[in-house]
Parts: C-alpha cells; structure tokens; sequence
C-alpha cells in the first residue's frame, strides 16, 4: 500500500511540470448507503481539490483529495464517518465549443475514515458514541466514475463511488456514493 502512494506521489511530481495543468477546489453534497441489508440512503457532504495533469490533448490524470462527510443507519444501528479519500483518475475530455468541454472521469481510489460517530445494537444503550476501530478498519478501496462538464474556469461533476471491500462503517457491506458538485479551477 505504502509503495502504491509512493508511486502516485512521485507521478505527480514529475507531471506537475507541465504548464496546461490546473488546480480546482469543488464541493457538494453526497448520498451514501450500504450493501448490507435494510441500509437506506443518507445525505453528506464533501470538499476537496482536484489537479488537472494534461497527458495529451484530450486524455488528463485527475488525482483529488477529497474530505467528505456520510453515514449509515440500519435503525437500530448507526454509523457516521468523516473520511479522507484519493481518487487517482483518468479524465477523458470531449470540447463541445470554445469554452464548454464534456469529461468522462474513470479510476480507483483509497479512503481513510479520520473519525466518526456510532450507535451500535444495543437495546440497553442507545447513546451515540465515537469509534474507534484499527487502522486496517478505516482504509477502503474501490473504483469511482464520473462526468464533469466545464465552462471556462467553473465545473460541475458528478461521480459514483463503490467500495470493493467490506468495513463495519458500511454495516459490513460495500460503500455505494453519489456526489453532485460544482467547481473552480485557477
């Protein structure tokens, strides 16, 4: 894992050179929910910066770092986290006039759950209660896709994100996000 964000790190640095690439920040909301069952969808949020690094005139490596804000409530149960997340993306990029480009975002990303909130099964205790789970119980993985159509220096984006390991934050299922958001990039 170490050696993975070592390589994306030293990517990074060796394409930031590159005069065409742009920083942006973006926010939004989310919509989260769990495979596990009876796990409805609940409303978060997110911020976060994204660097565009122009590849060829049409194909970018869009790496983000993305704070974000989601829970999970399988009623008894609840589970709030504050996460942080790199999504290492390849951006494909349709212009549709002089200053309107379409783009078709594809990769993986890690997550890590900073901190959080729970309210277990228990009918004795019904009291929220910060976490604490190891460090292997806060990483995830998984794949995200997206579209973000821009104009000029602003964006909006949208992406799903789904988790391809299970963690006792998602009530031992998979993560599934949507995120709706919008954006300026320098």
């Amino acid at each position: 894992m170490k050696k993975i964000v070592l390589a994306m790190f030293a990517m990074l640095i060796a394409l930031s050179v590159n005069a065409q690439n742009k920083f942006g920040l973006m926010g939004g909301i989310n919509a989260s929910t769990s495979s596990a069952d009876h796990v409805d969808w609940r409303i978060g949020g997110f911020v976060g910066g994204i660097y565009d690094i122009r590849l060829t005139e049409s194909l970018y490596l869009q790496p983000r770092l993305v704070l974000s804000y989601q829970e999970n409530q399988n009623t008894p149960e609840f589970h709030s986290q504050w996460n942080a997340s790199i999504p290492m993306l390849a951006s494909y990029k349709m212009r549709l006039n002089n200053h309107t480009a379409l783009r078709l975002n594809a990769g993986p990303y890690i997550q890590y759950a900073v901190f959080g909130r729970e309210k277990p099964y228990q009918p004795s205790d019904s009291s929220l209660r910060w976490w604490h789970y190891d460090f292997g119980d806060k990483i995830t993985y998984g794949g995200q896709i997206g579209l973000q159509v821009e104009h000029k220096k602003f964006f909006t984006t949208i992406d799903f994100k789904h988790s391809f390991r299970r963690n006792k934050l998602n009530m031992d299922g998979f993560e599934n996000t949507i995120q709706v958001g919008i954006g300026y990039k320098f």
